[in-house]
């Protein structure tokens, strides 16, 4: 990774997961790094218009704080913290939660059917000792 320091205008928040790690796959942006999760930046807010940027480019990449603002927000569990208050910002705390968490919704929903079929055939929790 190569390791930048990058101002912005708008204010940047910072999540209560704190660092995010974009990466290639279904999963734009998460907030916990996957083992084999194949990535190509991670943001890191330090300051009120800084950002520490580490990146697999040589040069930095075009970011869209707006979109790293609303990722961040996706990707905490609970909570943001911002130095300014303003509607932009406001409207960020109907996202929070929304990307939160190792397994997405669909995911869950997914593993839960995959749970409620191994019972009904009756193969959940069947060990047999040797």
């Amino acid at each position: 990774m190569n390791w930048f320091v990058c101002e912005t205008v708008p204010a940047l928040i910072l999540g209560d997961s704190g660092c995010l790690f974009e990466v290639i796959g279904k999963r734009r942006y998460k907030s916990i790094d996957d083992k084999g999760d194949d990535f190509t930046n991670i943001f890191l807010p330090v300051a009120t218009h800084k950002l520490l940027l580490g990146t697999s480019f040589s040069t930095i990449p075009q970011i869209n704080f707006k979109s790293i603002n609303k990722a961040m927000a996706r990707c905490s569990y609970e909570y943001f913290i911002c130095a300014e208050s303003s509607a932009d910002k406001t409207a960020l705390i109907s996202l929070i939660g929304d990307w939160a968490g190792i397994l997405t919704d669909t995911e869950k929903e997914q593993l839960l059917r995959e749970i409620i079929c191994d019972i009904e055939s009756g193969s959940f929790g069947d060990v047999t000792d040797t």
